[in-house]
């Protein structure tokens, strides 16, 4: 059921950010619901099931946002990688250590993703400083918003199909 839950979420993802509109001003960043997802495996499941994200999740990224193959895969599986490296160091259960991660793993995977295309493209995207400052920054500010609602979410779908034990409250 945990592969099943991880797909569909994921699938599910890809879908919200192919469909939300961009803004100019904010770099035409896309909401970064994948890496949401994967940040959800990091902090809280098995490191098979976060790598399984990662993969997963990169290539159906990369396939819909026209990039190299692989590309997404790779950055996501290094912040999934990093992420879970700190999660007995955190309480990977608050929302504001969702909201720092998710700022720091929204601009580093940015960084990271245009810095890859940069060295491989050879010039054949268009990339000027200031517009991957405006995505970086785009991107920084959906991840503070949505990681913690996407972590919630993910966090109440596994308890409802029975993956994670219910908290009792006294």
């Amino acid at each position: 059921m945990n592969i099943i839950v991880m797909g569909l979420a994921l699938m599910g993802a890809v879908l919200v950010e192919m469909l939300c509109p961009v803004w100019v001003f904010m770099g035409q960043a896309k909401p970064p619901l994948v890496m949401s997802v994967v940040l959800y495996y990091a902090l809280n499941r098995p490191l098979a099931l976060m790598l399984g994200a990662a993969v997963l999740g990169g290539v159906l990224n990369d396939s819909i946002n026209a990039l190299p193959l692989g590309y997404s895969a790779l950055c996501l599986a290094g912040i999934g990688l990093a992420a879970r490296s700190y999660r007995d160091v955190v309480f990977s259960g608050r929302w504001i250590t969702h909201m720092v991660f998710g700022a720091l793993a929204g601009v580093g995977m940015t960084l990271v993703l245009y810095g890859l295309l940069w060295l491989t493209d050879g010039g054949g995207r268009e990339m000027s400083g200031i517009w991957v400052s405006l995505k970086v920054l785009g991107v920084g500010v959906y991840s503070v918003v949505l990681v913690p609602l996407v972590c919630r979410a993910m966090e109440q779908l596994d308890r409802m199909v029975g993956n994670m034990g219910m908290v009792v409250s006294e």
